[in-house]
Formats: C-alpha cells, structure tokens, sequence
C-alpha cells in the first residue's frame, strides 16, 4: 500500500478521542501472522487465540487439544431431509475460557485438525457490548452501549450477514460498490469472488485458465473507498476459473444480509491489512461502525 490519503473531520476526532478516554475496560493484543493474537486461559492452561468475526465462537487443534489433555468427542449433526448426511465433527465439552478478565463455562468447543496447538475465537461472542480495536496502540475495549451514541457517529455503512458475521460497504476503483465481510482474520487486504475480479478487471485470462482450483490469483484494485478514507495499490486475491466457472463462482459467494435495512449480496472479505491502519469500534448487534485514524 502505497497511497493513503485521508479525510478527517473534526467530529469524527472528537469521538473517537472521546470512545478511548472512555474505555477503562481495554486488553492488549499482538498482531502476528497478519491478524490479532490475545492470550487466554483455557483448561487452567495460559495459551493465546488468534481473533476473527466469523460465526464460530470458539475453536481449538487438535494439537492443543492434545497439548490440554482434553478429550475428543464425535458427533454427528442431525441429517436434513433431503441431501447428504452432514459430515462427523470433532468436539470437546465442558471447557473454562477465561478472556477479557470473564470465566466462560463452554458446553462445547469444535476442534479442527492441526498438529500445531493453537485456537480461534470469534468476536462476535462478545455482542452484547460495543467492540473497538485499536490497532495503532494494539488494544481492544468493551464498552458499555451507553457510553457513546454510536449510531450518530456512524462512517460505515454495516450489515449481519444471514450467517451472523459483519458485512460493510466499500467502494472500489471510484464507482464500484461492493459489500463485503468484514474479516479481522484475513491475512490480506482484500478477497473477493470470480466473478467480481472480473467485473473490476483484475483478471488475466491466460493466468486464470492455467492456474490450479486451489491456487488463489492475486491482482490490484487502484483505490478504496473505506468510509471517509481512501487507500490505494491494494492486493486483492480471487479464485481461479478452475475453482468453477464465473456463473457458479458467483452463486456460491452470494451471502444474503439480514436485519432491519435493505437486504444485500456480499462479494468477498476485507482484511487485517486495511484494518491494521485504524480504530474501528462496532455495535454487532445494532449494525453501527466507526472507524478513525489516529
């Protein structure tokens, strides 16, 4: 990223000066491997998660699974009518996590398999509170929904998508509007689907036919309007016509957003390295979200 040009606005200063001085209840994080890493307790056991705004609460390896003497358990979720039987998940139960200074009692934990012992934790557990990550200063508060009148100083337009997670509206290269997840785990800047590439002409034709499914293509989209900021060069992965063509690509990403406005399709993620630049601080429940650059 190399252009990075901002509008600020006094009012947008004052709040978020205002939501800071205000949280006296803040944890400091680590960014690594391109997203935040926050340490946590869990099984009595001192470890670190990695944070995302995915549905799933929490998450561990199999290999930290190992690590805490835990005991694996299988399930198999109730087959729908139609369709193929859902596959066999993995799972511990009765699990202590102890994060943001609060003990919770996890019924059950899904497990994932990687020898390495590491864990995943979704944000969106912690709803109930107004969520503001300071990445600048490597810090994330809960705040109390009366603290701040968030839905005033909103500068983001924000969804819930129909599976829960945060989706948030972009503008690309001066005239596309997009919407997409808001994904504090992505590594990169931006991901978007097939169809979409190609819509803002990031596709070689000759690459993309010769690339592997699994092999993600990258390109570059020139701007993005992110709010009242606009960044610029910014790397945007997609997948290969291989992975499927266009048509289906784009069915397939479809993700429907639900709540009390208009509904809307997503087109891909927006990553740690947009997000790394700002405090964004978020209402997941009341679809609010501001964001500042300090």
């Amino acid at each position: 990223m190399n252009i990075y040009r901002l509008i600020l606005t006094l009012c947008m200063s004052s709040f978020a000066s205002h939501a800071i001085a205000a949280a006296d209840n803040c944890f400091p994080f680590e960014q690594q491997q391109g997203g935040i890493s926050l340490p946590v307790s869990i099984a009595g056991t001192q470890t670190s998660t990695y944070l995302n705004t995915g549905t799933r609460t929490i998450s561990l390896s199999t290999g930290l699974v190992e690590k805490l003497n835990l005991r694996i358990e299988q399930f198999t979720p109730r087959a729908p009518r139609r369709g193929l039987a859902p596959p066999t998940v993995e799972l511990v139960k009765n699990v202590v996590v102890t994060v943001f200074d609060q003990d919770l009692e996890m019924e059950q934990v899904d497990v994932f398999d990687d020898a390495l012992p590491s864990a995943r934790m979704s944000l969106l557990m912690f709803s109930q509170a107004l969520v503001q990550i300071d990445y600048p200063q490597s810090q994330i508060c809960l705040l109390l929904r009366e603290s701040m009148n968030l839905g005033a100083a909103e500068n983001i337009n924000m969804r819930r998508a129909s599976d829960g997670a945060p989706a948030i509206e972009v503008t690309i290269n001066g005239d596309k509007e997009l919407w997409l997840r808001l994904q504090i785990g992505l590594q990169g800047a931006l991901s978007v689907d097939h169809a979409t590439a190609e819509d803002l002409g990031l596709i070689d034709a000759e690459i993309d036919a010769e690339t592997p499914g699994s092999q993600p293509l990258e390109g570059v989209v020139e701007s993005l309007q992110f709010g009242p900021y606009e960044l610029g060069n910014l790397t945007a992965t997609y997948p290969s016509r291989a992975g499927g063509n266009s048509q289906r690509t784009r069915r397939n990403t479809d993700m429907r957003a639900v709540g009390r406005r208009r509904p809307i399709v997503i087109r891909g993620e927006l990553g740690h390295e947009v997000l790394r630049h700002f405090v964004i601080t978020i209402d997941f429940e009341e679809e609010n979200m501001h964001i500042f650059a300090p």
